[in-house]
């Protein structure tokens, strides 16, 4: 079973699409717009940021 921010870094892969640097370019829908300029994701085990 994954734990919860294993669960939370499969998350932000599907929100958004990444660079080669691992940086979040566009939203992961279409019109496929421009992704914020930060993203974090919390959980009891740490925190996912991009």
């Amino acid at each position: 079973m994954l734990s919860d921010l294993e669960l939370m870094e499969h998350h932000v892969n599907v929100l958004h699409k990444h660079d080669a640097e691992n940086r979040v370019t566009v939203v992961n829908e279409p019109p496929y717009d421009v992704a914020p300029r930060i993203f974090v994701g919390g959980t009891h085990l740490g925190s996912v940021v991009r």
